[in-house]
């Protein structure tokens, strides 16, 4: 469809167009006729995210933990915990009034509020307030700049700046227990670690459970609490003044938001984890009542849809905006009473900058006890592993084992050398005694064995083995040194008694074989003496071999041992010291989330004097456009999903047949066209293509008459009235023209009242009567009973009209014999499957061509038929036609 179509369509529903748009305006604006003025208030908070540096000098470069960031900052934000301490502390607030109070809640809220609040609820408030009549005195209120019964807040500021820089410093202990760091206890009473280490007198950061440490403690300085009771308070926002000149003050000191900027302001309000602040206090007391159940009144209210001050619905409305690219939180707040969007801007940023430093500070703390658990437990095993390699040391005698495995080791290869020269000695003394032996006389040999003889190479070989073994283990002790040097002595001495007994046996002075028997026998004395200091020596090497045979089967596995102790000693080491380099990592942390949760408010909430600007006629211009929007969609989703033939185009679309023309639905509301022209028009455009039609079918052009059937699967689709115009059009050209149309025998569904008698004929028109036999004509004539008389030839067409093909029978054979067949088919209906069965099986009997004519077309849809269709036409009009058809160069002559 194209463009044009649309904006005829919309065209048409103008009214529709317009009535809708209004009435849903109209809707809008009684809803909203009774809305409230809104009021913002603002504060943008520094966080220091993207070009704060740490301790370790490192910024944040990664884009996805930046964003990180920044979604835990806005989600602890909008976090419901945060969210209910603010609820509690307005509830809080609001219940101390003892009247309103226009900077912190409006009278209209405060009267709904106190109408609202439980006896149980105000009894914890009447508490609190009996508790600390001092904190909880009502101010008065003050009516301009120059009235001094309210202080001013320039005035408040420079009290607590007073306090804060000259706090009273008082001496105290702490016991340190199991857990606690210097860098906890030092932040538990708001020092620096330096701090406490010079007070103490500290070198190093290691703690001892129960030690007693020096502290000071600053006296109470008045925090800046969002209540505005308590004499030392920064006032958040004044009444308006009307005497005042320069206007009144609406923004509060930055001071107001110093006490969070370091963990130590922030501690000296709550000393040692003990909140001494009446109000938060009460706001705790508050908070563990919400809690209780859930059907208390503060945890309905926290739940309410209907509340606009302390529910969570309402609460989460604040926006939370980073500032472009910068480190700029900016949050901003909207209420029906400026004093509450100022004051819950108060409470969020307080809470949240104090959850957000507990958060990062609670998991620093846990990894750090983490890490000392664990070096306490590898220092622990390690002490076990070197304590347990010391006894293993002195059990065995170790004093260096891998000097002493060394040293064993040398000296048995120096053994083993030694035995090895003794063997080899004993081998050539015991060969050469034999050799002389042999050459001595047998006298000799005899005198050789004598007792005396015997005697001292006996002696001779005790001495020499005693002698071997003092060499082996010889000291330093003098005592060893003179035996051994008397041994010696004895030796020497036994050699020559040997030497003198054998001169006195033999007196021979040579040997059988001429040799001279003094040489020969001091040779085998000399052998003799060889041949036992060696077995001597042999037998005390083959002691010491086993002894340190035994020394290596017990050094041995003690080898294994003292690897697997130096091993574990190893590891546990090492453990240790990962372990105290993360300990220290950890601290290190610490420090970081020290400064990086040091949250500074840049802008201070303000108090809006100016409500902002009521979105009423905004939201009733939407509402507006919104209505004529949804007409616009409806009115083309209508015509997108229409399934009804309606065009030309479609016609030939959904039917497959050929058009030969279409038919003006004619209606009343048709202006400014001229129907006298269009319609004659029609039907000229009709008749031409039938007879284009017929001239391309007919074989025989002198056949007369030419028969034209027309035909329709539906009553009603307008068959008589396009035959009478189609036989009157075809008359006027000059040519004899007959249309028959039919009357039903017995009463059924028609196109006309059944009367019962039959329309008087006409020259150009008779009708004929269906009976029972219809179904069996094969001529015309058998239709026209009565008029046998009538000449056929003679006209030049006959337009046979028959009933509706779904619901009546037709005559097959009467059929065959037309010569054209018209199918009449309304715009207005959908073409069904019913339709499509019934023409398909016309269109099996019949030969000849068959032609749709669709009927009652709008006038809209003619162009497809028509072109242009004449009617009056503003230059306007001509431009946007021109316009929407894309026909910007068109013109309607040649110029």
């Amino acid at each position: 469809m194209r463009f044009i179509y649309f904006v005829k369509i919309l065209q048409r529903h103008v009214l529709l167009l317009i009535l809708v748009p209004l009435l849903l305006a109209a809707v809008v604006f009684f809803l909203t006729r009774k809305s409230q003025w809104n009021y913002t208030s603002e504060t943008t908070i520094y966080t220091g995210v993207t070009s704060g540096i740490s301790l370790q000098q490192q910024a944040f470069n990664d884009a996805m933990m930046k964003t990180t960031v920044y979604d835990n900052l806005i989600n602890l934000i909008r976090s419901r915990q945060t969210l209910e301490e603010v609820s509690v502390s307005l509830l809080a607030q609001h219940l101390l009034l003892n009247e309103y109070d226009d900077r912190f809640i409006s009278k209209e809220h405060y009267d709904d509020l106190l109408s609202r609040v439980p006896p149980d609820v105000m009894d914890i408030v009447r508490k609190a307030k009996r508790s600390n009549p001092r904190l909880f005195r009502t101010p008065s209120k003050r009516t301009s700049r120059s009235d001094t019964s309210f202080q001013s807040p320039d005035s408040r500021i420079q009290q607590e700046q007073a306090v804060l820089e000259n706090p009273v410093h008082v001496k105290s202990y702490h016991v340190v227990k199991d857990g606690e760091t210097m860098f906890s206890i030092a932040r538990s009473y708001g020092m620096s670690v330096s701090e406490l280490m010079s007070s103490n007198s500290l070198k190093n950061n290691h703690l001892n459970a129960g030690q007693k440490l020096k502290v000071s403690v600053a006296g109470q300085a008045p925090e800046p609490a969002a209540y505005p009771t308590e004499p030392d308070y920064v006032e958040p926002a004044p009444l308006k003044s009307a005497k005042s000149d320069s206007g009144p003050d609406t923004t509060l000191s930055t001071d107001f938001y110093s006490s969070f900027d370091t963990t130590t302001t922030l501690v000296q309000a709550h000393r040692t984890n003990v909140d001494t602040n009446a109000f938060d206090r009460l706001v705790r007391q508050l908070l563990v009542y919400g809690h209780q159940n859930d059907y208390n009144f503060i945890y309905q209210l926290w739940n309410s849809t209907s509340d606009h001050i302390y529910s969570m619905a309402a609460l989460s409305t604040v926006e939370i905006l980073r500032i472009q690219s910068s480190d700029l939180l900016q949050i901003s707040y909207t209420s029906t009473d400026p004093g509450i969007a100022q004051q819950t801007l108060l409470f969020l940023t307080k809470g949240f900058i104090r959850n957000y430093k507990l958060l990062k500070q609670n998991q620093t703390d846990a990894v750090i006890q983490y890490f000392k658990r664990q070096l306490e437990d590898a220092m622990r095993r390690l002490q076990k592993a070197e304590s347990d390699l010391l006894v293993f040391n002195s059990k065995n005698n170790i004093i260096n084992f891998y000097e002493q495995t060394k040293e064993i080791a040398s000296k048995k290869e120096d053994l083993d050398v030694e035995y090895q020269n003794k063997q080899i000695a004993l081998a050539a003394a015991d060969a050469a005694i034999k050799i002389i032996e042999k050459k001595l006389e047998t006298h000799a040999r005899l005198s050789l064995n004598t007792s005396a003889i015997l005697r001292l190479r006996n002696e001779l070989t005790n001495t020499t083995g005693q002698i071997a073994n003092l060499e082996i283990d010889l000291g330093n002790d003098s005592a060893t040194i003179k035996q051994l040097a008397a041994l010696k002595g004895r030796v020497e001495t036994i050699k020559m008694e040997l030497q003198d007994n054998i001169d006195q046996l033999y007196l021979v002075n040579n040997s059988v074989e001429g040799l001279p028997l003094k040489d020969l026998l001091t040779s085998w004395l000399t052998n003799v003496i060889s041949y036992e200091e060696n077995k001597a020596a042999l037998r005390v090497l083959s002691e010491r071999k086993k002894y340190f045979q035994k020394v290596y089967e017990i050094f041995a596995p003690l080898g294994a041992q003292q690897k697997r102790f130096e091993r574990l000693i190893g590891v546990t080491e090492n453990e240790f010291l990962e372990l105290l380099h993360d300990l220290n990592l950890a601290k290190l942390r610490q420090q970081d989330d020290e400064l990086a949760t040091n949250l500074k408010v840049v802008d201070s909430p303000y108090y809006p004097l100016h409500p902002l600007r009521s979105r009423a006629l905004l939201l009733v211009l939407a509402a507006a456009i919104l209505g004529f929007i949804l007409v616009v969609v409806t009115l083309i989703a209508l015509e997108f999903f229409d399934t009804t033939i309606k065009t030309p185009e479609r016609a030939e679309r959904f039917i497959r047949l050929k058009l030969a023309g279409v038919y003006l639905k004619i209606v009343k509301q048709i202006y400014n066209v001229d129907i006298g022209f269009i319609l004659p028009r029609l039907v000229e455009i009709l008749a031409q293509n039938i007879k284009v039609c017929l001239s391309k079918s007919f074989i025989d052009t002198g056949k007369k008459p030419a028969m034209i059937l027309l035909i329709s699967t539906r009553d009603s689709e307008g068959k008589t009235t396009i035959g009478r115009e189609l036989s009157r059009k075809f008359r006027s050209f000059g040519e004899n023209t007959l249309f028959m149309n039919y009357l039903k025998e017995t009463p059924g569904p028609s196109e006309y009242l059944n009367t019962g008698e039959l329309i008087p004929p006409t020259d150009d028109e008779m009708q004929y009567i269906i009976q029972e036999s219809f179904v069996e004509a094969r001529e015309t004539g058998e239709l026209l009973k009565g008029y046998e008389h009538l000449d056929m030839d003679g006209y030049d067409y006959v337009f046979v009209e028959v009933p509706s093909l779904i619901n009546n029978a037709y005559p097959i054979e009467l059929i065959k014999k037309f010569d054209l067949a018209l199918l009449v088919v309304r715009a207005n209906r959908s073409w069904t499957d019913a339709d499509k069965t019934a023409l398909d099986a016309f269109l099996s009997v019949t030969k000849q061509p068959t032609l749709i004519v669709l009927n009652g077309v709008e006038l809209m849809f003619l162009d497809a038929v028509f072109g242009d269709i004449p009617k009056q036409r503003s230059k306007i009009r001509r431009l946007m036609k021109k316009i929407l058809t894309f026909r910007f160069r068109e013109e309607n002559v040649i110029s």
